[in-house]
């Protein structure tokens, strides 16, 4: 159970965060990763050549109240 809410006004590094928090999971469980798996969500990336967004984790601040 995740038990938390994600709140960004770039809604690329939202789905940036929210997927490298599902590959976590994934590996956890001993699941392939996403791209491993054929699903890797390349919208993400995309978007954020389309300057819509950050899709970088390095650059994208998490903040935990």
């Amino acid at each position: 159970k995740f038990g938390a809410l994600l709140f960004s006004l770039d809604p690329v590094a939202l789905d940036a965060v929210g997927a490298d928090l599902i590959e976590q999971q994934r590996r956890q469980h001993g699941m392939p990763s996403l791209r491993e798996a054929g699903r890797h969500p390349q919208y993400i990336h995309t978007a954020a050549e389309y300057g819509l967004g950050v899709d970088d984790l390095s650059r994208i601040d998490i903040m935990y109240c």
